[in-house]
């Protein structure tokens, strides 16, 4: 779990570096000296530096836990983020509910009166979070059976942020 936590971590420095340097070459576009060559330079080598990143993530997952990478919606970047959350407690990883608690993905009750609903918990690891927003949103688009399943729970009436919830929770932990 080390060295895909390494990685991991690698690559979301790399991501952020390449994200500072686009937004610095967009603002000085329109008021500045048009941009030198060293940006243009020190972008692709960040991306280059990422694709490599991802190549080497998607080695050490598949290496991990094969399995996760066949699920709708998982890659390796999503994969490594429940790997990494998961190998930090694998002893409080009982049962489902447990680990929706941990990601922040249980529901917690917000009932009032006659009406009964529910609302994500503001707990948990945030990371893990996203990535199971992430997995639950690729879902909705690529997954048959859970494009079938929001569908379902449009017609009786449930936004979309629900439907995710509940999506969500659907998810098998990857202990």
């Amino acid at each position: 779990m080390e060295s895909i936590r390494a990685v991991h971590l690698a690559r979301s420095g790399a991501v952020k570096a390449r994200t500072a340097c686009v937004n610095e070459l967009g603002a000085c576009r329109p008021r500045c000296s048009p941009p030198r060559a060293h940006d243009f330079v020190q972008q692709q080598a960040l991306t280059s530096e990422i694709e490599d990143l991802d190549v080497h993530l998607k080695a050490l997952v598949r290496q991990a836990r094969p399995d996760l990478l066949g699920v709708h919606g998982v890659g390796p970047e999503t994969a490594a983020q429940l790997l990494i959350t998961c190998g930090d407690n694998p002893d409080r990883l009982t049962f489902p509910a447990a680990f929706a608690a941990l990601c922040g993905a249980a529901p917690i009750p917000a009932s009032s009166g006659k009406t009964v609903r529910y609302r994500l918990s503001r707990g948990g690891d945030r990371q893990v979070n996203r990535a199971l927003y992430l997995i639950a949103l690729a879902r909705m688009v690529w997954c048959p059976r859970t494009r079938a399943y929001a569908t379902r729970r449009t017609t009786e009436g449930k936004s979309k942020k629900e439907i995710i919830r509940c999506t969500n929770n659907d998810l098998p932990a990857p202990t």
